[in-house]
């Protein structure tokens, strides 16, 4: 089983979108600032600059071998202090009208996949599982294109009292599941919304399920081949935000 975690001897992201992201919207997390060739990246600079971050150059070869990262980091990698989590009560006191819940995915690029779908289409926070799940990883980070700065995350030890939670909250919640009784075109989203996506190959668990309101399928022309997690997540997110225009 693969949960794709780095070394945790040194906190990084890399690739340009998540770097700028957290120097411009989560500066506080940014310690240093590496770069291949300065004149590659003259923005990254000027926002590391303004936010007090120092600056390191630093050949690309040795680069790409220091942080084991190749040529995805496009010569730029960022030291940061470990992601922050957004405890559930704190983000339902912020009045979202749209959620994404993760359960138990174990793969941390599509999680990060799935947080840049949240963003493109409208979703206000994410909440992921603790156990027998995949963290925010900087492979989360490079995969989310900057996302994962600009949204709340929560982080939960049990996926199901997090969903009673919030159904207290007036959400109603729409599991994806492939023989959900209610094909995604006939499904009536309400005013505030939860989408809960399951893991890759199992789905939803039972008691996730069980949680849910509604059960919502996507029709497919080739029964045979299901979709990715994070494609089912931005499905979900795109019908949901095509209705609310």
């Amino acid at each position: 089983m693969r949960f794709n975690k780095e070394p945790k001897s040194e906190n990084f992201i890399y690739g340009f979108h998540a770097v700028e992201a957290v120097l411009r919207y989560s500066p506080h997390r940014a310690k240093k600032l590496v770069v291949a060739r300065k004149q590659d990246a003259p923005a990254l600079l000027s926002l590391a600059q303004s936010a007090g971050v120092a600056f390191e150059h630093m050949e690309r070869d040795l680069l790409e071998k220091r942080f084991k990262v190749g040529s995805l980091a496009q010569g730029v990698v960022l030291l940061v202090s470990p992601f922050t989590y957004t405890p559930l009560e704190e983000l339902l006191n912020l009045e979202l009208k749209r959620l994404l819940l993760l359960d138990t995915w174990q793969d941390a690029v599509n999680l990060g996949r799935a947080a840049r779908a949240a963003l493109c289409f409208g979703a206000s926070a994410l909440v992921i599982c603790k156990d027998r799940s995949a963290t925010i990883t900087a492979a989360s980070e490079k995969a989310a294109a900057g996302a994962l700065s600009r949204l709340p995350v929560a982080q939960v030890t049990n996926l199901s009292m997090a969903m009673r939670a919030i159904k207290e909250r007036d959400f109603f919640i729409y599991g994806a599941d492939e023989r959900g009784p209610v094909a995604i075109k006939d499904c009536d989203f309400a005013s505030k919304v939860a989408i809960v996506i399951g893991q890759e190959g199992g789905g939803l668990r039972e008691l996730t399920k069980k949680n849910c309101d509604m059960l919502v399928s996507i029709p497919m022309a080739a029964p045979d081949i299901c979709l990715n997690a994070a494609d089912t997540a931005l499905l979900f997110l795109y019908e949901l935000n095509s209705r609310n225009k």
